[in-house]
């Protein structure tokens, strides 16, 4: 469905979502791949909905392990995209969701990649404030 039409594929994810009476795994997988059909059809303020919505998920409905690497999949998709300002919002509620969940492995690892993001980008004065943050954090737990 999603190379015949993305936008009959969408409705089915968003369908599989809303039918999800607990949050779970299906529910995880739909939002999951919707954020990254909206980022495929430019539909940002879409991509911040679900993917603010798959934060949710990752602070009961599904393992660290599989939210980690849910997480990564999509992150990865958005700084192929190259529109910072979006990533940066994105990652701003991941990093959120991350710390409010302790997992400081995918905290720590979400934060590189955002690093990545923004040394790529070219965008040092933010580059700095993360890894200033990140080093305040981190002496702070200590």
């Amino acid at each position: 469905m999603i190379e015949e039409d993305i936008k009959e594929a969408i409705s089915g994810f968003e369908n599989v979502a809303k039918l999800e009476q607990k949050k779970g795994k299906w529910g995880f997988k739909a939002l999951k791949k919707l954020t990254k059909l909206y980022l495929q059809t430019g539909e940002k303020q879409k991509v911040v909905e679900t993917f603010k919505q798959l934060m949710e998920y990752i602070k009961s409905a599904v393992t660290a392990n599989y939210a980690e690497k849910g997480l990564d999949s999509v992150l990865d998709n958005v700084g192929m995209n190259k529109d910072v300002a979006l990533a940066e919002e994105l990652y701003s509620a991941a990093l959120s969701a991350l710390q409010a969940q302790k997992n400081e492995r995918a905290w720590f690892r979400t934060n590189l990649k955002l690093g990545k993001l923004l040394f790529d980008s070219r965008e040092f004065g933010k580059l700095s404030k993360v890894f200033s943050f990140f080093f305040f954090f981190r002496i702070k737990e200590n």
